[in-house]
């Protein structure tokens, strides 16, 4: 069997002898190509997710006139990281640039679950409702509503995992991530969010 040379590894010499060449005046060279491309699409994509989350947030406290409650919501973003994680490590699949496409759509469905779930505690307590009553009905009014949206988009997004290896990233992000951020959002979110503001009334 002959011996087998990556290009990657080629590359990385080619550069690091540029490097530490002495090149005369007036020459001089530009790293390009793919690699370059990536990390500019990598960085653009760092900065709208933070960027995303910034206005979601400014959103979320004009809405709920609140700095806590949206606190909570975005909480269940973590929530669905973890369930990414796990789902990552168990299909083998590295952090790559379709992974972050997909988190960042994840993270839109797993906050307006826990927007809708806080939403409908708010108004059970307006209504009058206890603070127990008041968040086991808003998780029982929001159970069939949450999980029709997370079967139905697991369902829709899974056959891109077995039909190109590229997207699988992608894939496994938003099934792992949206299982596991939409169970843990109807258990946790409304436990926080009695802990944080109706335990001590």
């Amino acid at each position: 069997m002959k011996d087998v040379t990556l290009t990657g590894e080629i590359f990385d010499k080619i550069l690091l002898y540029a490097d530490n060449y002495d090149f005369p005046e007036g020459i001089s060279y530009l790293k390009a190509g793919e690699n370059a491309e990536n990390s500019d699409l990598i960085v653009s994509t760092v900065t709208s997710f933070f960027v995303a989350i910034i206005l979601i947030f400014t959103i979320l406290v004009l809405q709920f006139n609140s700095y806590s409650q949206p606190a909570i919501i975005l909480y269940s973003v973590i929530l669905a990281m973890l369930g990414v994680n796990i789902g990552l490590f168990l299909t083998g699949n590295p952090y790559s640039m379709p992974f972050a496409i997909g988190f960042i759509s994840l993270m839109g469905i797993v906050v307006n679950d826990a927007i809708i779930l806080i939403d409908t505690i708010n108004k059970n307590l307006k209504r009058g409702m206890d603070g127990i009553m008041a968040v086991g009905e808003a998780g029982k009014s929001r159970l069939e509503p949450v999980i029709l949206t997370t079967v139905t988009t697991i369902f829709g997004v899974l056959p891109l995992a077995f039909q190109d290896a590229f997207w699988a990233g992608l894939s496994y992000t938003v099934v792992f991530g949206l299982f596991f951020g939409s169970a843990m959002t109807l258990l946790v979110i409304p436990s926080l969010y009695y802990e944080l503001f109706l335990r001590k009334k």
